[in-house]
């Protein structure tokens, strides 16, 4: 059993090298399964498809188990996502708010495929009768009934006219995440509309209003991302190593810069106690700054004093 699958590996690693040598479609593996879409043309990892509304486009992928039993593979619809390291991935949501939804162009499938043996399936794509301007990303997600966590993404490009459009950045308000025992302010930046952006350039001051203004702070974030997926929201995550995410009012200004194109933004915005509560509780080794507090204290104590000296000066112009 063991040398079957030894046998299976090397033979599917061997049919990629022809596949590379040959400039055929690209190939991915899942569970001694192989995933290649019928793809001809200059970019063979991605269907790119021109069509227009209420159109319906069929994609062609062959199926190849190498196993010495049966498999069922699940195809399923995803939306594209762009990651907080600037990668686009796929998951089950991963759109804006108002963004058309690859999901609800494609139906999710199950393939059973016996033993050393290969099947030509076909996908429908169901273009919306809405109309959209740009490129929507999507993507066929497979993977083996015995191993979801192991699963091959087919990107899909939709258009309808093949025409690039101007993109649409905005801030969609801060959150916060904790990763690896540190805590981060996630800050949205969504990109609203079918615009695929390339080396994306941020660069931004945080400040954080103290209580009545005692104990503000301002902190730069300068981040570049290699890739922005239309009608997606990209994750800023700053943080300083071991301290804490503190709650209350934010102003992010700054530059997105993307292929010689420049946005500015501004915007104020509030994170919620609760959610810096909990993020904070993951977190491992933090190390709490009171400098606020020292300041607060300090400001209570001048104001007190003046208050004294004030009180002093009125009683001797009184006598």
């Amino acid at each position: 059993m063991i040398k079957m699958k030894k046998l299976n590996y090397w033979f599917l690693a061997l049919l990629a090298f022809v596949l590379l040598l040959t400039g055929k479609p690209a190939l991915a593996a899942i569970n001694n399964v192989a995933v290649v879409p019928q793809i001809s043309g200059e970019h063979t990892e991605r269907f790119q498809i021109i069509a227009k509304p209420g159109a319906t486009r069929e994609l062609k992928v062959t199926l190849t188990n190498f196993a010495a039993t049966s498999q069922t593979i699940t195809m399923t619809p995803r939306n594209a996502t762009t990651s907080a390291q600037g990668k686009i991935l796929f998951n089950r949501t991963g759109k804006v708010s108002g963004a058309p939804d690859f999901r609800q162009m494609v139906t999710a499938r199950q393939y059973k495929i016996a033993a050393h043996t290969k099947k030509l399936v076909t996908i429908k794509v169901q273009v919306p009768p809405q109309k959209f301007s740009g490129l929507l990303i999507g993507g066929l997600h497979f993977y083996t009934a015995n191993n979801s966590a192991m699963a091959v993404d087919i990107p899909v490009w939709l258009t309808e006219t093949n025409r690039s459009v101007a993109p649409k950045l905005a801030l969609a308000g801060v959150t916060a995440q904790t990763y690896n025992g540190q805590p981060y302010l996630l800050i949205n930046l969504e990109n609203r509309r079918g615009a695929l952006l390339k080396n994306v350039t941020v660069d931004l001051k945080i400040k954080h209003y103290g209580f009545l203004g005692i104990g503000s702070t301002t902190n730069s974030f300068v981040q570049t991302y290699q890739n922005f997926a239309p009608y997606s929201r990209l994750p800023l995550t700053w943080g300083r190593d071991n301290n804490p995410v503190r709650s209350g009012r934010y102003q992010i200004t700054g530059t997105i810069t993307s292929q010689g194109k420049q946005w500015y933004i501004k915007q104020r915005v509030v994170l919620p106690r609760a959610a810096a509560k909990q993020a904070n509780a993951k977190a491992t080794d933090l190390v709490e700054d009171h400098t606020w507090v020292l300041l607060l204290v300090v400001g209570v104590l001048v104001a007190v004093n003046v208050v004294i000296v004030i009180g002093i000066l009125r009683k001797r112009k009184q006598k």
